[in-house]
């Protein structure tokens, strides 16, 4: 028995342990002169527990004392940035470009003016009526007097479109001297044209304005040094490795490399459980990556990490160390339970140590209690949180608001804060507590994640002109929980939502993850996986990527035809026949693919009849194709008879009939109303 009122908490100092070859080789890299037609990409890899993201947190560190150290007549000037893929909202490639742009142009001390006008041309496209000066108000703040100028000069309300460098042409003169300066620079091809783009267009070229802007600033300070820190790589695929690198070839990273590539002069860092590869798709990759695998802590080091907090004996340290196995996730929940040990005054003994690592982790449990166990497992459900959530979570499953110990949850070691000031679990622990939960409470587990599901999907629009960005996130949150019950209900409910709205790349990202699911369940030429594929591919193509959608197609036509599949006549065959067609008419072969796709309208109408869906959609695939043929092809007449042929069959806002409408509004078509 002792008083409270006396005692001190013991409080753990946890410091950055090891790493010094990572240290030294990024340091020395930063600090070493790097042409503007260099590219180097530090890549450090390894299995998940490793401390990858404490290391690409001790880079931002190095940096930032760097910084604070450089003096001079002409000091350099260090700017840097760091995302983790982890974090939901960093896997869109228009939200980690922006988070990128922020901490550069701060760090660095310059501007961004073809990315901010590309961003905002592009948020306002793909979020109808949402204000981007209250969304994202920080691309109007101190220095930043290109989106202001614009917005002032055009009369642009609140959710109105932002336009592009047609308004220069129009203002010039009107604009601020540093704005009307920049314009005049702005020469560069890639920037004409920008009015023009589509939303998808405008996302995939988003790396280009990213690098037009790094490459002024390179040559406008030649002190300038940069650094971007990618952590949790392996997360732009959601933990499915198989949807990586698929036969469709495409790559959820394809945007990173092409932001390396616009932005020579940058140091990349790259973290991540595996190994890029990225040579395998272009051999001119391999000199630039420095692939570094990331050993194991050394026993030394690991002892020297436990020292630190301190922790004293001698024999404790040696059963931590060697049960961690240089993991330092492992070390640092032994560590967190040794503080609570000497926190409840209890004196900690060699044997509470220890064990595999699922005991190590059962250890913890059993060690924190039945109050504080819960609340971990019900923060396992969430991809990130805050303290609101977790309190609304606790009154709802935890009989009660107050039953939540917030202040303790957040500074447990495996639940790392970020700048949001969201909170994400570690993801070892994550999976193992989920696991724990299935298995050992189910109805919980499926009630909890009924209550998220509920708690996301409660605002998604129902019509596809109301799709913004935030409801996307949603969106792919929302997947986790109904894919934890099975509710493939739910899915198919909202996706046509998002389908219906040009949401491609989300859609693409959405069939990748069951695509990688399924190749590995059931195997690469079930039907399931095959349908799977072929939706991919027709994303692909939505997206402008013909050649990768045309080569899909007839990856999956070459196995649907075979006779010990379902042979060249059956319906879903000639339906992937028909796809290769058309893309291969946007490729190459128009004329190929016209006599093709008539081919097959012929065998599809005997079968079906001339007002089938399908068929009219292979009469679209023909009127897009012989639109290209000059005047001589009348676009108007046979479009607006065949729209309304579809209207007998099918309800206006089918995607057949949009995409009909987009060809016919494009060729300058009188388009009689929908109902």
């Amino acid at each position: 028995m002792r008083p409270t009122h006396g005692k001190k908490r013991f409080v753990a100092n946890k410091e950055f342990t090891d790493r010094e070859d990572a240290r030294d080789l990024f340091k020395s890299k930063f600090k070493a002169k790097q042409s503007l037609d260099e590219y180097w990409v530090l890549h450090w890899y390894g299995v998940g527990g490793q401390g990858k993201s404490a290391l690409s947190r001790e880079f931002m560190r190095m940096i930032e004392n760097m910084r604070s150290l450089e003096t001079g007549m002409v000091p350099r000037v260090y700017a840097s940035a760091r995302i983790e893929f982890e974090l939901q909202r960093l896997r869109q490639i228009d939200e980690a470009l922006l988070a990128l742009r922020l901490q550069l142009g701060k760090s660095g001390r310059f501007q961004f003016p073809s990315f901010d006008l590309a961003f905002a041309r592009y948020f306002c496209l793909t979020n109808p009526g949402v204000d981007i000066r209250k969304k994202h108000p920080e691309l109007f703040r101190g220095e930043s007097e290109l989106l202001t100028d614009i917005l002032e000069l055009g009369n642009i309300g609140s959710g109105s479109l932002i336009p592009g460098l047609g308004i220069f042409v129009k203002y010039g003169q009107k604009l601020s001297v540093r704005v009307r300066e920049w314009f005049e620079r702005a020469d560069d091809p890639e920037l004409v044209g920008m009015d023009m783009l589509e939303p998808d267009e405008l996302l995939k070229r988003l790396p280009t304005f990213f690098g037009i802007d790094v490459c002024s600033a390179f040559r406008a300070k030649p002190e300038l040094r940069c650094a971007i820190i990618l952590d949790g790589y392996e997360a732009l695929w959601r933990e499915s490795p198989q949807a990586n690198v698929t036969t469709l070839g495409h790559r959820s990273d394809e945007w990173v490399r092409l932001l390396v590539q616009q932005t020579p002069g940058i140091l990349f860092a790259i973290l991540g459980r595996d190994k890029l590869g990225w040579e395998k798709l272009n051999p001119v990759w391999g000199p630039i990556i420095d692939d570094r695998l990331l050993d194991r802590l050394s026993d030394e080091d690991a002892d020297q990490f436990l020292l630190q907090i301190p922790i004293k004996e001698r024999n404790i340290r040696t059963t931590i160390v060697q049960s961690s196995e240089g993991l330092p996730f492992y070390l640092d929940l032994q560590a967190d339970l040794y503080t609570d040990m000497l926190n409840a005054g209890e004196s900690p003994k060699p044997e509470q140590f220890g064990g595999s690592h699922p005991d190590i982790l059962a250890r913890f449990l059993d060690h924190i209690g039945q109050a504080e166990e819960l609340t971990l497992r019900l923060a396992s459900y969430p991809e990130s949180f805050d303290e609101i959530l977790m309190t609304d979570l606790a009154a709802e499953f935890l009989g009660g608001a107050a039953s939540l110990d917030w202040h303790k949850l957040k500074g447990r070691s495996f639940v790392e804060a970020h700048d949001s000031g969201q909170f994400r679990m570690h993801r070892l622990m994550m999976a193992a507590l989920q696991g724990k939960e299935q298995t050992e409470r189910s109805v919980i587990f499926q009630k909890i994640h009924t209550y998220m599901l509920s708690r996301l999907s409660a605002d998604l629009p129902e019509h596809p002109g109301e799709v913004t960005t935030e409801h996307c996130l949603r969106f792919e949150a929302c997947l986790r929980h109904s894919r934890a019950q099975n509710d493939f209900s739910w899915e198919n409910r909202h996706r046509d939502v998002f389908e219906r709205a040009g949401r491609y790349q989300l859609l693409l990202r959405y069939w990748s993850e069951i695509y990688s699911t399924s190749l590995v369940e059931l195997g690469p030429e079930h039907p399931h996986t095959l349908t799977t594929r072929h939706n991919m591919a027709q994303q692909l193509g939505n997206m402008g990527e013909h050649k990768k959608a045309y080569d899909a197609f007839k990856d999956i036509y070459e196995i649907r035809s075979r006779p010990d599949k379902l042979g060249p006549e059956h319906p879903s065959t000639l339906t992937t026949r028909a796809n290769m067609g058309r893309y291969l008419a946007l490729v190459d072969d128009a004329a190929s693919a016209s006599a093709d796709i008539n081919s097959i309208l012929l065998k599809w109408t005997d079968k079906f009849g001339p007002l089938n869906g399908y068929a009219l959609r292979l009469k679209f695939y023909l009127l897009e194709i012989n639109s290209k043929n000059g005047p001589d092809f009348d676009v108007c007449l046979i479009g607006v008879s065949l729209r309304a042929d579809m209207l007998e069959k099918l309800k206006p806002q089918h995607y057949y009939i949009r995409e009909l409408d987009a060809l016919l509004q494009k060729a300058g078509c009188d388009l009689p109303p929908s109902e």
